[in-house]
């Protein structure tokens, strides 16, 4: 069951088809005095979203871009239950709504994802003239499972707000969640003394040899940069908390 699937010759052009060699366009420069003039975008592939009948019966359908994804595969993943949870992510999108993975596409390399923040209208032939197109331009399909969950993500794309990452939690959660994380800063300052201790002992004595001398100033920036890292994550909710906690002190 891979994403996209061969297409079937007969049938006519419905919603999933992958097109490849049509011509995406945008709009650039829409506050200009004449609206804006149209830019072609670098897109080679594009996949059909109207319903069935739209892309059957009228002159025009809506599709959306297809671009190939960059490899960037993190450097963690190396194990087979790596490579599934990394694949599952992509799948499903969690991080990139705005992406539907498509994988790998017949005759063209590397992996690809519909980009649902990308939409054009394209004109296609009347229905007598369908065939000749399809045959031309159509180059796969999506698997009917996946054509069923890009419902689903459409919706998902357009519909989902999202939250202040921030302010949306309770504020016995928020408590619990500043507290630990106030607790992991604590660590962090302390895992940075630690290296430095062992960085100024090592310098007291002389280095033994040039690896050493990295391998520790190495230990002191790593130590630095995750406590960086965790200040920052820490702050914006830390910063709520105590503003929730002094404005209930001000009402009592």
């Amino acid at each position: 069951m891979p994403i996209i699937e061969p297409s079937v010759p007969d049938l006519p052009i419905s919603q999933g088809d992958v097109l490849r060699g049509v011509a995406l366009f945008t709009t650039k420069e829409s506050w200009a005095e004449n609206g804006g003039d149209h830019k072609q975008t670098n897109n080679k592939l594009c996949l059909v979203i109207s319903r069935p009948c739209v892309a059957i019966h009228k002159s025009t359908t809506i599709v959306a871009a297809i671009e190939k994804m960059q490899d960037s595969t993190p450097r963690d993943v190396v194990t087979f239950d790596d490579i599934l949870a990394f694949l599952t992510d992509m799948r499903d999108g969690a991080d990139s709504p705005d992406h539907f993975y498509l994988g790998q596409i017949p005759g063209f390399e590397g992996r690809y994802s519909a980009r649902l923040d990308s939409l054009h209208t394209i004109q296609i032939p009347p229905e007598n003239e369908q065939r000749a197109f399809t045959d031309k331009k159509r180059v796969g399909r999506l698997h009917i499972d996946f054509a069923r969950d890009f419902h689903v993500r459409m919706f998902r794309a357009f519909a989902t707000l999202g939250f202040d990452d921030a302010r949306w939690m309770s504020t016995d959660d928020l408590g619990w969640m500043v507290a630990r994380g106030n607790s992991e800063v604590l660590d962090a300052q302390a895992a940075v003394e630690k290296a430095n201790t062992a960085l100024f002992a090592a310098r007291a004595r002389a280095f033994k040899n040039e690896h050493e001398s990295r391998q520790l100033e190495k230990a002191v920036t790593d130590a630095k940069t995750k406590l960086t890292e965790l200040v920052e994550k820490v702050s914006p909710h830390k910063a709520e908390l105590e503003k929730r906690l002094q404005q209930s002190s001000t009402k009592n």
